[in-house]
């Protein structure tokens, strides 16, 4: 029997190098951080800054505000100071000649001129937050981006993974929800990713964006206005479409703002309106033949936002926001196997009210409390008259399917105080949030007949019927809620650890055991610009409201599913259907509440005043398998451990990359008696753009079998994850021409490798 050939795939290893740093006379820097009456402030956190090369020194204030920096370069340096309550402080300061060899540092109460989305965004390297993975954009580089800038879900789709359970959650002006539509004119900033390990959100950092809205100038007024246009003119024509298809699409943007009702106020009102004649293609076999026909998908899409900031002191701040989003799409449902006719229209508008309010209490507690308020509106379809016809790999038509209407109100409170215990930050929470939906569902009322061909079609001759029971409409409440703590201690001067727990309680299920622990470490060797980060944790998810929705919808005495084989065409076999027995849904008693983990571990570098580079070794074995379980699915190779050329590997990486050390990898695979070897490795053009490069050579010849690449837009395990998978779909054909007939059963020289996946990303900060 012929045997299957064997693949060694190499991954590739970059080394860093670190310069010996030189060293000069050094000094002994001490000081103290006192408040506005001279009391001593514990637990602030304090930066240096010199003009040497590597990580800058960060310091703790210890019970009596002192703290102190040895071994210190002479000359120039900075001291950057921060504590949660009062506003941040740089003092310049000389080495060489400090008064009294003590610095006194004095802090304002209250907050910058900054309100930002988070209390933890500053501080040094070593803040959890300072991960050199997160992105960040702003107005500037949302609207470079190639994507539609003016669509947040466009952004948060490219640059996020959605959770096990749905989509990224959205974290505007720290309030975390979903479903939130921003104007692209109102966004200050968008960071994804920072600090993953966060206990105060719900979602992991690759899973969590999180948005800050403008606000208005209390001195200056402020307008723009903006038109973007295109159409089908200068687009090339689609291979799919019999003619080139029509696209004309107008977005109309304004803005304004500046004081309001004295200097104490401001205010930002912004709208956006979209106006999106596109067209959706058709490519389908009828009875009458193939159909090629372009089908116009009309959009209107209008968001609006308006914000009034009071300020009336550095300790006070209170923010009022609302924003709508009124979204309508028809010809919904349509294109490629779906002819004209499935066409249904979608509504979906929104009105959500924010309030913020951040203050400085008594005894430096910085303290956050949000307010949320609602109102969700979404029409899908309407009652079909008749059943649908799908016939496979042939058309789908008919009346749509589609019928749902939802109405829901949501709720949510959240206050969250940041403050020093012990010289030690400590920031705790809760969030409590009631959901009042009302949900009816008529979807596939009519019924849908299923053909194997369009032979069977045209002999009348349906595989299955299938059918729900008439509309059904629900009203219910969902309630979750949560509560955290966290606290940073430093061990040594180089070394933060970031520790907290999470609770998450749902209503819907009877799972009460939902302690979220989460850590992270970072530490910074002095001199050397290199940051180790890692960090680990459990993350809670909601239990969607479509799972609530459609228990409740298929539950006992209400809306039923029906299939009937072989059933009689073209009129539904109702007695049969009436008789037969109905699917239901329950939600199970054991059920838990959907949970992941995560872990990570990276090296980050600073090789200029704003770049760095970072290495990840995420333990999310999803993406490493994809390839490895493609090729096994395929029944193209098996696995082989590496073990047995680790030592070879090491000798070849410690001179070089191993895809150009001048045929190496075949040296390796030959010890691991593998008939083909597998290099893979990354290109970056810059933190948002990337392609992933996979080559196959002959162990024997040393012949390159196959070379193939994928871009990516985006640095994120989903966009990775799709990646691999569109250069699986383009890689399997080719491979198929030179596969050997599959042996599962023979052992020896039949075998893969495969090594974890390395993830290189290089950031901006």
């Amino acid at each position: 029997m012929a045997r299957m050939r064997a693949l060694a795939a190499l991954a590739l290893v970059h080394l860093i190098l670190v310069p010996h740093p030189v060293h000069a006379q050094a000094a002994t820097v001490q000081g103290v951080v006192v408040d506005d009456a001279g009391g001593p402030l514990p637990g602030a956190i304090v930066v240096l800054r010199t003009a040497q090369r590597g990580n800058p020194g960060e310091a703790t204030t210890g019970p009596t505000g002192a703290f102190t920096f040895a071994d210190v370069p002479s000359g120039a340096a900075t001291l950057h100071v921060e504590l949660a309550g009062f506003q941040p402080r740089d003092v310049e300061v000389d080495v060489r000649s400090i008064p009294d060899g003590r610095v006194t540092i004095r802090l304002q109460i209250g907050f910058d001129e900054e309100v930002t989305v988070t209390a933890e965004e500053s501080g040094g390297v070593l803040a959890p937050s300072r991960n050199a993975d997160a992105v960040e954009f702003d107005p500037e580089s949302i609207r470079r981006l190639p994507t539609d800038a003016q669509d947040l879900h466009a952004i948060i789709d490219a640059f996020t993974a959605g959770s096990p359970t749905g989509g990224a959650s959205v974290v505007v002006d720290g309030v975390e929800t979903s479903g939130a539509s921003v104007p692209a004119a109102a966004i200050h900033r968008i960071v994804v990713n920072r600090n993953p390990y966060s206990v105060e959100y719900q979602s992991p950092g690759k899973a969590r964006v999180e948005v800050e809205t403008e606000r208005g100038s209390r001195r200056f007024y402020h307008g723009s206005a903006a038109l973007f246009f295109r159409n089908s003119a200068l687009q090339a024509r689609n291979a799919f479409a019999a003619a080139k298809p029509d696209l004309t699409r107008a977005m109309n943007e304004a803005a304004f703002s500046g004081p309001f009702f004295g200097r104490a106020w401001s205010f930002f009102v912004t709208g956006q309106h979209l106006i999106d004649d596109d067209t959706a293609i058709v490519n389908a076999w009828t009875l009458d033949g193939p159909v090629s026909q372009n089908v116009a998908a009309p959009e209107r899409r209008a968001t609006a936002l308006g914000r009034v900031d009071y300020r009336p002191n550095r300790t006070d701040a209170v923010t009022l926001r609302y924003d709508l989003f009124d979204d309508t799409e028809h010809s919904r449902g349509v294109g490629g196997f779906r002819l004209a006719e499935q066409a249904y229209a979608t509504v979906e508008r929104r009105h959500r009210v924010q309030v913020n309010d951040h203050r400085v209490a008594a005894g430096g507690v910085l303290n956050d409390l949000r307010f949320e308020a609602v109102a969700t509106r979404q029409d899908d379809g309407a009652p079909a008259p008749s059943p649908a016809l799908v016939v496979e790999g042939a058309f789908a038509g008919g009346p749509s399917q589609v019928f749902s209407r939802t109405r829901s109100t949501t709720l949510q409170v959240q206050d969250a105080a940041a403050f020093t215990v012990a010289a030690h930050p400590v920031r705790i929470g809760a969030r409590i949030k009631t959901r009042r939906s009302h949900v009816t569902d008529g979807t596939d009322v009519g019924g849908t007949y299923r053909f194997q061909s369009l032979a069977d079609l045209l002999a009348g001759r349906p595989f299955v019927f299938s059918r729900r029971s008439a509309a059904s409409a629900v009203a219910f409440t969902d309630n979750d809620a949560d509560a955290f703590v966290e606290t940073t201690f430093r061990p040594a001067s180089s070394v933060a650890v970031t520790a907290g727990a999470r609770y998450d309680l749902e209503s819907q299920l009877s799972d009460w055991n939902n302690v979220a622990p989460r850590v992270s470490v970072a530490f910074a060797p002095a001199n050397t610009g290199l940051v180790f980060r890692g960090g680990g944790g459990v993350f809670y998810q909601s239990l969607p409201q479509e799972a609530v929705a459609r228990t409740l919808l298929f539950g006992d005495g209400r809306q039923g599913e029906t299939s009937i084989a072989n059933p009689s065409f073209p009129n539904p076999p109702m007695d049969a259907i009436e008789r037969a027995p109905r699917a239901r849904w329950r939600l199970a008693p054991s059920l838990e509440v959907p949970r992941t983990l995560q872990a990570s571990a990276g090296i980050e570098e600073t090789i200029g005043r704003r770049s760095s580079i970072a290495v990840e070794y995420l333990r999310l074995r999803v993406i490493r398998e994809q390839l490895q379980d493609a090729f096994t699915e395929k029944q193209l190779y098996r696995v082989v451990d590496v073990g047995p050329a680790s030592e070879l590997m090491r000798n070849h990486q410690s001179e070089t990359q191993l895809r150009a050390c001048n045929g190496c990898e075949l040296d390796i695979a030959r010890l691991l008696h593998a008939d083909r070897v597998l290099i893979g490795w990354v290109q970056k053009v810059s933190n948002l753009i990337l392609n992933i490069n996979i080559q196959i050579e002959d162990t024997a010849t040393g012949e390159v079998l196959l070379n193939k690449s994928v871009d990516l837009r985006g640095n994120t395990d989903e966009t990775w994850k799709r990646g691999m998978s569109s250069l699986i779909r383009s890689l399997i054909p080719s491979a198929i021409g030179w596969r050997i007939p599959w042996n599962p059963t023979r052992r020896g020289a039949s075998r893969t490798c495969m090594k974890p996946r390395i993830f290189l990303s290089r950031s901006v900060r």
